[in-house]
């Protein structure tokens, strides 16, 4: 299926939907787009083969060579992977993919960690999540901003190697401003990791059961202990809070 149909059909940023003239421009505009029970047909294959076993957290990691044998994953990777291209990101590779359960008390356990609170990520990626099952708001969904995802990218390249003990990718955003992507199984939720995003803390009957994506572009991969000095982070983020509000 050409993504410029899927634009057509789906919402992108939760706005109306888009012409093809206009997808591109309202993905710089929102930089996530939620479609809507596109791969139903999927969900049984993809929980036999990954949900079967107990626990919460990442349940599997594969990477690019391991998806091939299996079908499920391979389809939705090459679905992404033309989304992608077809919103202009050039270049991408799956760099690996996780299998990801969040229940109530895992969630409880790590809820000072970063992902329960606005951010970005320093190592970018345009990412795909696939809904294994129905995601409602007491299962915790993922939400996110609408956001061009160049605005945060002077930021993001300033991280230091300690950003996460610094909590320095953390980014100031009104709740106002947030999107709870809730989705029925099946539905794919696509983003660019420089949008704000965050994972909302599930009740004791909720969980969110996702296939997770990670997609990079050659000119987005940080080298390992980059080294890079604080102060600089320091006036960036200073700004980046400023732009945020």
């Amino acid at each position: 299926m050409s993504m410029y149909l899927v634009m057509n059909k789906y919402q992108l940023g939760g706005q109306p939907e888009m012409t093809d003239d206009t997808s591109r421009i309202e993905w710089d505009k929102a930089g996530w787009l939620l479609v809507d029970s596109e791969f139903t047909s999927l969900v049984e294959e993809v929980r036999t083969a990954f949900f079967q076993q107990q626990g919460s957290g990442v349940l599997c990691e594969l990477v690019e060579h391991q998806v091939p044998r299996h079908p499920c994953l391979r389809q939705l990777r090459d679905y992404a992977l033309e989304f992608g291209a077809a919103v202009g990101y050039q270049g991408l590779t799956l760099h690996k993919v996780w299998v990801q359960r969040t229940e109530f008390d895992w969630a409880q356990t790590h809820s000072r960690q970063v992902p329960f609170e606005p951010h970005i990520d320093r190592q970018r990626y345009f990412k795909m999540m696939f809904y294994a099952r129905d995601v409602t708001l007491p299962d915790g969904p993922m939400s996110i901003v609408r956001r061009n995802p160049m605005q945060m990218e002077t930021l993001r390249k300033s991280l230091p190697d300690d950003y996460k003990d610094q909590r320095l990718n953390v980014v100031a955003v009104d709740k106002s401003e947030m999107t709870p992507i809730t989705a029925p199984a099946g539905s794919v939720l696509l983003f660019d990791t420089n949008v704000p995003h965050v994972a909302t803390m599930p009740t004791v009957q909720g969980a969110r059961e996702v296939v997770r994506f990670d997609f990079w572009c050659p000119e987005w991969k940080i080298p390992p202990h980059s080294g890079r000095p604080r102060h600089i982070f320091r006036r960036l983020a200073g700004h980046a809070r400023e732009t945020g509000r």
